[in-house]
């Protein structure tokens, strides 16, 4: 469910606003835009995040003089996906981290590159500042492995997330090598399922 007063929401609220005092449908102004109905009604409701290059032409189209991509700023005081920044706080206070991963390399191992590449194929709608900003975030976490009392951290992923590319091979290769490295930390195991 969506929280009705999250910065999010609120932003679709007011493109909501904006459209109807326009006179226009989600329908009408999708076509205008070239962008889907679907997502006006999920960036109106809250669900979906708007992008910067939606903001500008529903701004255009809509006559606000740039509202509604100033109203965007919101985002950059959210370096954490909502609810993760509780999870952090709990990640800081563990003795233990047990971790199984299908898809891709865990945060806490993961090298610039390789987390900025996923970063850029799922928030295609990000600007490089915006991209940076998590990729950064994201680094920060791992300071916690370096610390004395820092929590021992054990990694299952299955093979295929080792095999599959993300980025080019270069990037891959710093990955692997990155995870053989870090595997030598006296408190962090690596182990892959092999299917």
């Amino acid at each position: 469910m969506v929280d009705p007063y999250s910065p999010q929401a609120i932003w679709g609220r007011e493109l909501r606003h904006y459209r109807r005092q326009a006179g226009q449908t989600q329908a009408e102004l999708a076509a205008r835009i070239n962008f889907s109905e679907s997502l006006i009604s999920g960036a109106e409701t809250g669900q979906l995040a708007a992008s910067i290059p939606f903001a500008e032409a529903c701004d255009r189209e809509l006559e606000t003089g740039g509202a509604l991509l100033r109203m965007l700023d919101f985002k950059k005081a959210h370096r954490f996906p909502t609810g993760f920044a509780e999870y952090l706080e709990v990640e800081k206070e563990t003795s233990m981290i047990r971790w199984y991963e299908g898809l891709c390399i865990p945060g806490l191992l993961q090298t610039p590159d390789y987390a900025r590449e996923l970063h850029r194929a799922g928030r295609p709608g990000d600007t490089e500042e915006e991209i940076e900003s998590l990729v950064a975030t994201r680094m920060e976490r791992k300071t916690l492995l370096a610390e004395a009392n820092g929590p021992t951290v054990w990694v299952l992923v299955d093979e295929p997330v080792l095999r599959r590319p993300v980025g080019s091979p270069k990037i891959m290769r710093d990955q692997i090598g990155h995870i053989l490295e870090s595997s030598e930390h006296p408190k962090i195991s690596f182990q892959v399922i092999q299917g």
